[in-house]
């Protein structure tokens, strides 16, 4: 990819304090506001960018998202934007440039990686030209450091996260908060004293479901697994692990696709540093039932098909109209789907009903009617592929 040449102006502040305005019109794109941009929320960040930051997360933090139409940035394009909130106010933003996963199937592994590595060392470069020649430093994440490299515009941490040849993210955080991190002490500490039942939310009708499950979206590409994953991350309070990180542990291959061994043995290798024990249980709706009732969700490994799916969303809306016992007498009727195996999917069980006999399934496919389907377990069993894997602190 290729870099625009930044204009002699920039090129002479080596040493100069450049400030975050003059930093947006080397990047290319409107960052930072007119004020500072850690006491702003995600909307005026959203609205100074044209773009629609969706925006999931219960209490605590708020993680927002958006799939963009490539915004510049030095010369590279911005295909990704997600951005962490706490109390109304942005404590992280992302820019995700570049992604083994976003590549075409198809494409030689070789070529993309050779690819992600030259965009890299230009950015690198660009950003030197404006900021200075680049420190090293620690991206603590939740307990893992990652050797990076930064720069410092304002009160601004502008921290360079590319694993070579597989993505290519520029954060941005408070100066403060970077260099604070996030001992592995604290992280398991906060992991272990959270209160999981008190997500359970019990309906009148039967259904029991959790909420507060962030949400986090895979976009086009293949990465539903790493996305799965993520989401259990962020519900239990392990922060900073993103898919892309998951993706380059777990082996992804170009376009997308992630083994479910590979994604067992990452919730396992990043799980134990918070105290966090990683189970299967067979696919059996006593199995759901009792993960749920400990504010638990499942990590389902199963065939995604058209007919699953239009069924899925049809008995998600229909059972909205209708009293349990007009439900049930509408399920009985149906007949059980077809056992075809195409269209490998992962994705979360979040709840049941134990009176209509239905699981609740949540997709990775943004803030969408598929992020609670209801689900025959009839049907489920049919696409099932394995076991369920959760979580426990």
């Amino acid at each position: 990819m290729k870099y625009a040449i930044l204009p002699l102006f920039f090129a002479m502040m080596l040493c100069a304090q450049v400030t975050p305005e003059q930093f947006n019109t080397a990047m290319g794109l409107n960052l930072f506001g007119d004020g500072d941009l850690w006491s702003e929320g995600a909307p005026s960040l959203a609205a100074r960018l044209k773009c629609r930051l969706a925006g999931d997360g219960g209490e605590g933090i708020v993680h927002y998202s958006a799939y963009v139409n490539k915004l510049p940035c030095f010369g590279s394009k911005v295909t990704q934007i997600r951005a962490n909130e706490r109390d109304g106010k942005l404590v992280q933003v992302a820019l995700i440039l570049g992604n083994k996963g976003d590549s075409v199937k198809g494409t030689k592994e070789s070529a993309v990686k050779n690819a992600l590595t030259k965009e890299a060392k230009a950015l690198r470069k660009s950003i030197n030209d404006v900021l200075g020649k680049s420190q090293k430093g620690d991206l603590s994440l939740s307990g893992k450091n990652i050797r990076v490299d930064w720069w410092q515009c304002g009160e601004s941490a502008v921290v360079l996260d590319a694993e070579s040849g597989e993505f290519i993210i520029l954060r941005f955080m408070s100066v403060a908060t970077f260099e604070a991190g996030v001992s592995r002490k604290e992280a398991r500490q906060k992991v272990q004293a959270a209160n999981l039942v008190k997500n359970i939310d019990r309906k009148d009708n039967g259904d029991v479901y959790l909420m507060n499950v962030p949400m986090v979206d895979q976009g086009p590409k293949g990465y539903c697994a790493p996305a799965s994953l993520e989401r259990v991350f962020l519900y239990l309070g392990i922060q900073g692990v993103d898919m892309h990180r998951i993706a380059d542990e777990a082996k992804t291959g170009v376009g997308g696709g992630t083994s479910s061994e590979e994604l067992e043995k990452i919730a396992q290798k990043w799980g134990r540093r918070y105290g966090v024990s990683t189970h299967t249980a067979p696919f059996k709706f006593r199995s759901i039932q009792k993960a749920i009732d400990e504010g638990l969700p499942m990590i389902w490994t199963m065939w995604s098909t058209n007919v699953y799916g239009e069924r899925a969303n049809q008995n998600t809306h229909a059972r909205q109209t209708m009293t349990t016992e007009q439900w049930l007498k509408t399920l009985k009727k149906q007949k059980k789907i077809k056992d075809v195996h195409e269209g490998p999917h992962i994705c979360l069980v979040i709840g049941y009903n134990a009176t209509t006999n239905e699981i609740a399934v949540s997709n990775s496919w943004g803030q969408s009617a598929a992020a609670l389907w209801w689900v025959r377990m009839e049907d489920a069993e049919v696409v099932a592929r394995g076991k369920l894997v959760y979580l426990k602190p």
